[in-house]
């Protein structure tokens, strides 16, 4: 008997699955698809016997926006590392800052770009008899912004991209930093070298919000 019901439950999920894609699409973090998923989601559990409730929560219209501007920031830099050292160092600094603060839990510039309203689909069910632990079971509703970075079948690549695009930036920081007290001589090719990298990386963030399709 285990078999047809393993079977039946994925045959229930796969159904699922495909009534979220087919019927709301593209989810973006605050769309009305995502607002609308979230509601069918809700009464979904509600009809499966579960306390399910709705938790707005903030979430940036641009979640990209932040990352772009580093990455320009830091651009600027490797521009100006060659010719004004001190203020390459500036804007290295300030664009490395803003990248590693947005991958953790005190962002600098998100909290100053415009929000939307999300929304969490919260489902409880209580234990049949004294609880031993709570489970929690996590799931995302939305759909994210690919890149060529991110795709399915790149997907290891994200986090090589990122530690690049935080490496070229401390070459330039350092450089600006070597240049702002003593000459760099011919290691300001390193400074180009990184730029032109971080002109790449931003091409590719700007290619996937501007022809890729929330996946």
């Amino acid at each position: 008997m285990q078999v047809p019901l393993a079977k039946a439950g994925q045959e229930r999920l796969v159904a699922a699955v495909r009534k979220l894609t087919d019927r709301f699409g593209p989810r973006p973090p605050g769309s009305a698809a995502e607002a609308d998923a979230a509601r069918y989601m809700q009464q979904a559990f509600a009809e499966a016997g579960l306390a399910a409730e709705l938790q707005p929560v903030e979430v940036l219209t641009r979640p990209y926006l932040p990352r772009m501007i580093a990455l320009g920031l830091l651009i600027v830099g490797a521009i100006l590392v060659a010719s004004v050292p001190p203020l390459a160092t500036i804007f290295a600094l300030a664009g490395l800052l803003l990248l590693f603060s947005e991958t953790g839990a005190s962002p600098i510039a998100s909290r100053y770009l415009p929000t939307r309203t999300s929304y969490n689909v919260l489902a409880k069910r209580p234990s049949e008899g004294p609880p031993l632990r709570t489970v929690v079971l996590v799931a995302h509703l939305d759909t994210a912004q690919p890149t060529l970075f991110t795709g399915p079948k790149v997907a290891m690549i994200e986090r090589q991209s990122f530690l690049f695009a935080f490496n070229a930036g401390l070459i330039i920081l350092v450089l600006g930093v070597i240049g702002s007290l003593a000459s760099v001589g011919g290691l300001w090719w390193a400074g180009l070298v990184a730029g032109l990298y971080l002109i790449f990386h931003l091409t590719i963030e700007v290619h996937g919000v501007l022809h890729l399709p929330s996946s």
